[in-house]
């Protein structure tokens, strides 16, 4: 299957799903269900912590800058903000060596995709996707390798003027996450405060099928 040519004429968080960070070694790909289309998505940072019992959290993050004017060059006014985005992801345990990611029990971990703008007067442009997969980890001292398989993800909230151009779709990645437990507290705390700025703003709550 090819992945489709988006066009500036798409939302532009579509058009983010297909950028990125050539060297990066984290993507991930999602495919429409009861459709032909496929994203891919290219994630520049992503980093890793693991419980004392043994469970890991990775966290993904796209947070891209406004473009910088070459020096002497008036500034020029941005008609669509920066749009974050940061995944985490959260094995509930670890699969045994020869499970199959599509065995009716080999759903170990949760995933949480955020998308984030900045809205007016204090609100959040916000969707967030959720589901669960098949996650499978190889951990060393400094690294941690992450396949996801047989995930299904479907909106679960979104506030604001962000749309949800998805829907319910397939996702599967391989990341190579940077052990670094202060990174993905941080990463996730900034999520939480940004969740409760849209509750607080009266967020639209949308529920998936």
């Amino acid at each position: 299957m090819m992945k489709r040519v988006l066009t500036p004429l798409l939302p532009a968080f579509l058009l983010l799903l297909t950028q990125g960070c050539a060297s990066s070694r984290s993507t991930l790909t999602l495919s429409q269900v009861g459709g032909n289309e496929v994203f891919e998505k290219t994630f520049p940072q992503a980093y890793a912590s693991q419980t004392p019992d043994g469970d890991f959290q990775i966290v993904l993050i796209d947070d891209p800058s406004p473009a910088t004017p070459p020096a002497g060059q008036p500034l020029k006014a941005v008609t669509q903000p920066p749009l974050r985005q940061i995944v985490h992801i959260r094995t509930l345990w670890r699969p045994s060596r020869g499970t199959k990611p599509d065995h009716p029990s080999a759903t170990n971990g949760s995933i949480d995709w955020f998308v984030l703008g900045a809205g007016t007067s204090g609100e959040t442009d916000r969707v967030h996707y959720e589901g669960v997969g098949f996650v499978a980890v190889d951990a060393d001292e400094d690294t941690v390798k992450v396949q996801v398989r047989n995930a299904t993800l479907k909106t679960a909230s979104r506030s604001g003027a962000l749309t949800d151009p998805l829907g319910k779709s397939r996702l599967t990645g391989d990341i190579t996450a940077r052990r670094d437990p202060r990174k993905v507290r941080d990463l996730l705390a900034d999520v939480r405060s940004a969740t409760a700025v849209a509750r607080s703003a009266g967020a639209r709550d949308a529920v998936g099928p």
